[in-house]
């Protein structure tokens, strides 16, 4: 995807933890053994090496079972993406509200070290929320430069649609948000020209 004949870069935001932490482990722990989820084919995996593991494994058998699998991929160095945690998060529905667009989240939980995706685009605009942790994010900015950005709890990153980008745990096991919130219109929407957060996230 291209920029569209405009210049936006990405932007890291520094904010309170207090102010950004949506969920705590006890959350994804619940997700990760919520029945409901699982029925919804809701988790996926990102293999070690940043690829995406689409063999639905998790999505079959009885939840016990899907558990243990996810448990075993983590140990492995994978990462487990839950999707769409804005369908029963309270406090997520209301930080989505503050977009005033379409918006979805997913959750990442990565053990240290590991990536997320390799190299890729987003057909939205991505804010990343650090719940807890570190990871590395590169951004390929338009001017065809790298800009790379440390998150911590408390942080919050813009990445523009279509800037490729990627992201790596550090020492320590992560969880971060990804809010992906689609313009009216990815052409000539205004929103990009001028970068401005919606006054939900002016922390």
């Amino acid at each position: 995807m291209e920029f569209k004949n405009f210049q936006v870069f990405s932007k890291l935001i520094e904010a309170k933890t207090e102010e950004t932490r949506l969920i705590d482990e006890a959350d994804v722990l619940n997700m990760l053994r919520n029945e409901y989820l699982h029925d919804q084919h809701s988790h996926f995996i990102v293999s070690a090496e940043g690829t995406y593991d689409d063999t639905r494994t998790f999505n079959y058998g009885i939840v016990p079972e899907r558990i243990k699998l996810l448990e075993e991929a983590y140990k492995k160095g994978n990462t487990i993406v839950i999707k769409e945690v804005e369908n029963w998060n309270e406090a997520i529905i209301k930080k989505c509200a503050g977009f005033k667009l379409p918006t979805n989240v997913h959750l990442y939980l990565s053990p240290p070290h590991a990536s997320g995706f390799g190299w890729h685009t987003d057909d939205r605009d991505v804010y990343v929320i650090m719940q807890k942790g570190e990871k590395y994010f590169e951004v390929e900015e338009p001017d065809q430069s790298i800009s790379g950005h440390l998150l911590k709890e408390g942080t919050i990153l813009y990445i523009p649609y279509g800037a490729r980008h990627r992201a790596k745990a550090g020492e320590k096991a992560s969880v971060h948000l990804g809010f992906g919130v689609w313009p009216q219109d990815l052409t000539i929407s205004k929103q990009y020209e001028i970068f401005d957060l919606p006054i939900d996230l002016k922390l």
